[in-house]
């Protein structure tokens, strides 16, 4: 399903919230650009920055959808939630 989206211009560009993800723009073609992928096809282009952040370690992957006890105790806490 969809995030929902906020667009926040600022001096210098646009700030985007994403669902929890927060995106910074400094050119209003790439917003443009971005924003019409995503209006086409929102689950590819969520997918996409979702594996991106993984793949940088900026976020853990998400849970599947049934999961033990177990297996709830084994995901890392997002790195901003790590004491």
């Amino acid at each position: 399903m969809p995030q929902e989206l906020r667009i926040t211009p600022v001096l210098n560009g646009f700030i985007v919230q994403a669902g929890c993800q927060t995106l910074v723009y400094n050119s209003s073609d790439h917003i443009i650009t971005e924003f019409t992928e995503w209006v086409r096809e929102p689950e590819k282009i969520e997918r996409r920055y979702r594996e991106t952040m993984e793949k940088k370690g900026i976020c853990p992957p998400p849970p599947p959808d049934t999961m033990t006890a177990q297996e709830i105790g084994r995901i890392p806490a997002p790195a901003n939630l790590r004491r």
